[in-house]
């Protein structure tokens, strides 16, 4: 867990399929956690395969959540996938 407070901002993806990440951003505050959710919305029937990008501040490079999912006429089936945002004091070390 993170001994500071994590401001984050996902990016959203809209083509082809539309995937979002909600809440899209926000703060976690310190020794917590929040949890989101990842929003799809099919195209097309198929496998999609997708990162979506994280922005979190005071980070060099964006963080990525991996999704994969196959797209039926009417059924979803998600591959759950955890990321964990941690920030570490470099100041007391």
């Amino acid at each position: 867990m993170s001994i500071c407070p994590i401001n984050f901002n996902w990016k959203q993806i809209v083509d082809p399929h539309v995937i979002q990440v909600e809440p899209s951003y926000g703060e976690i505050a310190p020794k917590s956690y929040a949890l989101m959710e990842a929003l799809i919305t099919g195209a097309k029937p198929g496998k999609l395969v997708d990162d979506i990008p994280c922005y979190v501040e005071f980070a060099d490079e964006p963080i990525y959540l991996h999704v994969e999912a196959d797209i039926k006429v009417v059924i979803v089936i998600l591959f759950i996938t955890y990321i964990y945002l941690q920030l570490y004091n470099n100041y007391n070390k």
